[in-house]
């Protein structure tokens, strides 16, 4: 982290100049090269009422405790203040048409608990770190109606989704939140981005990346993103369509003896969204099917299928001051087997929130009470009784 303070410095030191740069750009009309900056925080102050002790797999959930918690224990009454979320980042327009995004990120993964990313982005004396989350380049109107981006990037996949719930302050959206996404979130590649339409009632997005997120690439093998999106009904409709698709090393499996070599693997990804939205209410619906294909649970070079309904409504209580958020999701995490828990439980997932803007003159400010609760479903003939994870949550948000 020392390493960084002369960053940090440097970006504090010359703010204020860049700032008046990005002033007069907006009264003079000869373009000048100019910076704007963004960040934002997601806190908690959470308590967690009730937890299961079953060590997760791949789709569980923030606050579920790790597999290395003893059956004898579980997370119940844990509490703690939490910086979910912190991001700064800086974009710089060299010309009207050629613009520099870079983003640095900290996301903690709950102390104590087990998350799908890992534990978090911690140091190895335990103290908070970041990581490049954005740097890339984009060459506006490289094709008609269409930019051009290259280099650590955000993905569509499921940008359309957090935007219409308008709430990823409080949870990610359902594909991003259990996993079934190969290019994630962000990822290094280039991507083309554009418009059918002048009106941007028609688009579309395609994108091939390495496939690993912020990481390091450490394979061959690439991600293939594409996404098509229609707005009707003066843009109140919305209609998004999108998946990936990334092979895999051939792989040998071995269940209940039968062994099979050279099994071909891929993952690949289908969603649907759809929403109706508008200043009072907005309510909306996201299917995923995430096919895991050789990498059945239970049998030997079988493919496996991820499944996922994800259902949403916010609207306003009190114009510019109060609003409300639920949202309600079922995930199955292999729909091809009834019978066995091989790749984790049913899980139906439900968030509810207040959101309280403390200051009308302030609209990205939110103080937002909340309950965030994961139930889980026995898929095998033991009908085991799972505990439901039960976390109620005081979270503050800022962006800029």
């Amino acid at each position: 982290m020392k390493k960084l303070i002369p960053v940090f410095a440097f970006v504090l030191l010359f703010s204020s100049g860049f700032t008046a740069s990005a002033s007069a750009q907006t009264t003079d009309t000869v373009f000048k090269p100019h910076w704007a900056f963004n960040g934002q925080l997601f806190a908690d102050y959470y308590y967690v009422m009730a937890a299961d002790t079953f060590a997760g797999k791949k789709g569980s959930t923030y606050y579920e405790p790790n597999g290395s918690i003893s059956s004898t224990a579980n997370s119940r009454y844990y509490q703690a203040f939490d910086l979910r979320r912190v991001q700064f980042g800086a974009n710089y327009w060299f010309t009207p048409n050629i613009i520099a995004k870079f983003l640095l990120e900290h996301e903690s993964g709950a102390t104590g608990s087990y998350n799908v990313s890992g534990a978090g982005d911690v140091l190895g004396d335990g103290k908070r770190g970041v990581y490049v989350k954005e740097a890339s380049i984009t060459f506006v109107n490289a094709v008609p109606m269409a930019n051009l981006i290259f280099g650590q990037q955000a993905t569509n996949v499921f940008s359309v989704d957090e935007g219409l719930m308008g709430y990823r302050n409080l949870e990610k959206s359902i594909v991003d939140q259990r996993g079934m996404s190969e290019a994630g979130s962000n990822d290094l590649g280039i991507q083309l981005a554009g418009n059918f339409d002048k009106d941007k009632d028609f688009g579309y997005s395609a994108l091939i990346s390495n496939g690993s997120g912020a990481k390091d690439e450490v394979d061959k093998y690439k991600a293939f993103t594409g996404e098509v999106f229609a707005k009707f009904l003066d843009k109140h409709i919305v209609i998004d369509l999108s998946g990936d698709y990334m092979d895999k090393a051939n792989a040998t499996t071995t269940i209940n003896k039968d062994t099979i070599k050279g099994v071909a693997e891929s993952n690949s990804l289908l969603k649907v969204a759809a929403a109706y939205t508008s200043s009072p209410i907005t309510a909306g619906i996201v299917y995923a099917m995430h096919t895991l294909k050789g990498q059945s649970g239970t049998t030997s070079g079988g493919d496996a299928e991820q499944t996922g309904l994800s259902i949403f409504v916010r609207g306003q209580i009190i114009e510019k001051q109060l609003n409300f958020f639920a949202r309600y999701d079922i995930f199955n995490p292999d729909s091809k087997e009834s019978t066995d828990n091989a790749l984790g439980r049913k899980e139906n997932f439900l968030i509810v929130a207040l959101d309280w803007i403390p200051d009308a003159a302030a609209q990205n400010v939110h103080v937002m009470p909340n309950l965030w609760m994961d139930m889980f479903k026995d898929k095998s003939s033991a009908s085991t009784s799972y505990e439901t994870i039960l976390v109620p949550r005081l979270t503050f948000s800022y962006k800029f």
